[in-house]
């Protein structure tokens, strides 16, 4: 038996036979034409990118249906196919000028892109798998075969997909009836691949750097999507284990629905659980466990086409959204590019360290015109239902007056153009970074309510990327310092009245339920499918249990100290509950 780690993209548990499939890099030898034929090479190589396009727009048009908007993730590979400048452009002429095929100059080509690519911050590695499919499909009908990955299109039974990584076209394709997970050597949580796998509701773990070496095809194989765990061969033990975490999830799932979207502990303290969204597709699914509310709506996903949404289509997508949810809150947190989301047409010049550079409410006040075109179709969306509007990543309360005097002069303006617009609306920050957690009794001067952050609030108080494989393990959110932060943000909150909410991992993960309880959060926010999970182990606490924990946590020394305290809350709740 073996035991891997990745980065958890998509949520969920399965357990299967392994199917390895080659995904990656596909190898052409050097080879040269004679000069006569130089020109009919370009012209294979014009026809091959045609033909890849056609296949593009083919499958886009298929995975409408059950994609939905996502369905311009792959649009996006038709920016690749219309780079005259980086990638076509100087395919032909290596053809032209060193003679060589067209197959050797388009793997060459693309390959030397793909390089460079890696070599750059996050997210642009992630992109890297969108660029090997495109290279691919071209030299696959230079070859005069047909698409990559057959293999993948025409499964016969069940499996659990093992594969270096897999491209957004070939997620798109794969059948939700036939893949019980997959897991890649490569990838990251901001890659296309991963928000197409959490659309589809395919549970996956991705960045296991060996996964391929380590599993054969065949191997019986658990995929833990909630610890990002995939355990190959494993023994009878790990088996039951699993087994019995199955039975409690699919069995919460059946019997959770809230009422008024409030659970209570053992004690009757309210809970009150909201949702985290990208999607309109989603609030269904909020709607049917008994959420009454959205604390999250991230819309940077609205920004993932091959074009910018323009203020229009902005508008109507989030009025459809607050009409679908009214009379209940939606909190739109504006665009969160940067990092882990960054979208290449809005960021700016190379950055050695994106996290701590331009992103989140930085961007937006680098890119002002873009940033009041978002708050603009915000505004005059807002009278369809009870709309909110947060601030990411805001360091201090200048940075908040900030942003809002940008609101308030888009305000002004529709009021002078005599568009409606909602004048109550409510306005809020993130607290994600350590200063303005240290400082949020003067954010709380300002604000109307506050949302924590619990992912940047974590690695950045800890100096940790999550998604670097090689500190990952440091990331730990029940960290004294972590939740010293959270403590002292809540109690502040408490004492002016000022609404507070978790929205981060935290939030929906069961493990740290009763530390943030603990600490004084009464309003969690999560996707709904985090919900079964979470609603039940709030039904198990006590509310002065919960509170003696954090303190304890609080006072330990270390992050294994704080994190041996709540195993053994854990277990003595498990032993209680069999009892």
């Amino acid at each position: 038996m073996r035991r891997l780690r990745g980065s958890v993209v998509s949520e969920g548990l399965a357990r299967g036979e392994a199917l390895v499939v080659a995904t990656g890099e596909v190898y052409v030898p050097e080879g040269r034409v004679a000069e006569a034929m130089v020109e009919r090479e370009v012209q294979r190589f014009d026809r091959a990118v045609a033909a890849t396009r056609r296949d593009i727009e083919v499958l886009r048009n298929e995975a409408r249906q059950h994609l939905g908007e996502m369905t311009e993730i792959i649009g996006t590979y038709l920016a690749f196919l219309g780079d005259e400048a980086t990638l076509l452009g100087p395919v032909r002429r290596l053809v032209r000028e060193e003679r060589y095929n067209a197959t050797y100059a388009t793997f060459r080509r693309f390959s030397d892109v793909s390089r460079e690519l890696e070599g750059l911050p996050e997210p642009l590695p992630s992109r890297v798998p969108d660029l090997v499919d495109i290279k691919r499909r071209i030299i696959g009908h230079l070859r005069g075969g047909r698409g990559p990955v057959a293999e993948l299109e025409r499964l016969r039974r069940k499996v659990v997909i093992i594969a270096d990584d897999l491209s957004p076209t070939q997620t798109a394709k794969l059948d939700r009836d036939k893949v019980l997970a997959f897991v890649t050597d490569r990838g990251g949580p901001a890659s296309h691949t991963a928000i197409l796998a959490r659309h589809l509701g395919i549970p996956a773990v991705v960045g296991l750097g060996n996964v391929t070496k380590a599993v054969r095809s065949g191997d019986h194989v658990i995929v833990d999507g909630m610890l990002g765990e995939v355990i190959v061969t494993p023994d009878d033990e790990s088996v039951r284990q699993f087994q019995s975490k199955s039975r409690k999830l699919a069995a919460s799932r059946k019997k959770v629905h809230l009422g008024h979207g409030v659970a209570h502990t053992r004690d009757r303290t309210e809970i009150r659980i909201l949702g985290n969204i990208d999607r309109g597709e989603q609030v269904p699914a909020l709607q049917e466990l008994g959420i009454e509310g959205v604390g999250l709506f991230r819309t940077e996903f609205l920004f993932l086409g091959r074009r910018m949404p323009d203020e229009e289509e902005q508008r109507l997508h989030y009025g459809r959204l607050l009409a679908d949810m009214a009379p209940h809150p939606i909190c739109i947190r504006t665009m969160d590019f940067g990092a882990d989301k960054w979208d290449h047409r809005v960021g700016g010049q190379h950055e050695e360290n994106p996290f701590l550079g331009m992103r989140a409410i930085r961007l937006s006040f680098a890119h002002e015109t873009l940033f009041r075109t978002q708050l603009r179709a915000i505004l005059r969306a807002s009278p369809a239902g009870n709309c909110r509007i947060m601030f990411p990543m805001i360091m201090d309360v200048g940075e908040f007056r900030r942003a809002v005097g940008i609101l308030r002069s888009v305000q002004d303006e529709l009021r002078a153009e005599g568009q409606a617009y909602d004048p109550n609306t409510k306005i809020g920050a993130m607290i994600e970074v350590p200063s303005a957690a240290l400082t949020v009794e003067n954010l709380l001067r300002e604000v109307d309510f506050l949302s924590l952050g619990t992912n940047d609030l974590t690695q950045y108080t800890l100096a940790v990327d999550r998604t670097n494989p090689l500190v990952a393990n440091l990331f730990d959110p029940h960290h004294p310092s972590v939740l010293r932060l959270i403590s002292d943000t809540s109690e502040a909150c408490l004492r002016v009245g000022c609404p507070l909410s978790a929205c981060g991992e935290m939030a929906g993960t069961s493990d740290y339920t009763p530390v943030l309880i603990g600490l004084g959060l009464t309003t969690l926010s999560m996707a709904s499918r985090r919900v079964p999970l979470v609603v039940p182990r709030i039904a198990k606490l006590h509310l002065a249990e919960c509170r003696d924990l954090a303190q304890a946590m609080l006072a330990a020394d270390d992050a294994a100290h704080a994190r041996r305290l709540l195993d053994d809350f854990h277990r003595k709740a498990s032993t209680r509950s069999r009892r």
